[in-house]
């Protein structure tokens, strides 16, 4: 009885998700669907997500939504998002919100994923180090990254003294040296990442 009146409420909202998706209450809804609702009864969303990632990664709520389906959407409706995301990586790294998205997928998606995101944000490294909201995904990156990819950005990062000097008094710059003096401590939040 209960899957019967959770698809009844999934058929509900078929109509126009992407306004549900970003409304202060009905992402919420949304989001709770993704975790409990029966998959054959969320492809609504999915669907939805076609041309539309990008818009959703920037939306306060969107964001949200995105982030849960990561989690607990279905594998059709994960490459949905993980394409698109791919595609806008950039201007989704320096968006309010979007960062966020890009982030959990640097914490939590597949190895294949974090290494071409992490590959994205070192086309630009000291640009994204400097930027208020990208030098929170470079954290990540050094973060969660492999061994490589840590040592990839502290090479980048020390090659030029001056550089370094700058990004050490920099309002965004001086966390993520300060992460990478913790993560070449051994004190580094995803040094269980290695592995």
């Amino acid at each position: 009885m209960l899957v019967e009146q959770q698809a009844e409420l999934a058929r509900e909202l078929e109509a126009d998700p992407l306004t549900i998706i970003k409304d202060s209450n009905g992402n919420h809804v949304i989001q709770r669907i993704i975790v409990s609702v029966p998959e054959q009864y969320t492809t609504f969303i999915t669907d939805a997500f076609r041309g539309e990632v990008a818009t959703l990664a920037k939306h306060q709520y969107g964001c949200r939504v995105l982030q849960r389906m990561l989690e607990y959407g279905s594998e059709a409706g994960k490459a949905v998002i993980l394409e698109e995301l791919h595609q806008n990586a950039q201007q989704l790294m320096v968006d309010q919100y979007g960062n966020y998205v890009v982030q959990h997928v640097i914490q939590s998606g597949s190895p294949r994923d974090r290494s071409r995101l992490i590959k994205a944000v070192l086309q630009n490294l000291v640009f994204h180090i400097r930027h208020k909201y990208t030098s929170n995904v470079v954290e990540k990156c050094i973060e969660w990254g492999t061994l490589e990819d840590r040592q990839e950005i502290r090479r980048r990062v020390s090659r030029d003294g001056n550089e370094l000097r700058d990004l050490i008094v920099d309002q965004y710059g001086n966390y993520v040296v300060r992460e990478l003096a913790r993560e070449a401590a051994g004190q580094g939040r995803g040094q269980e990442s290695e592995g």
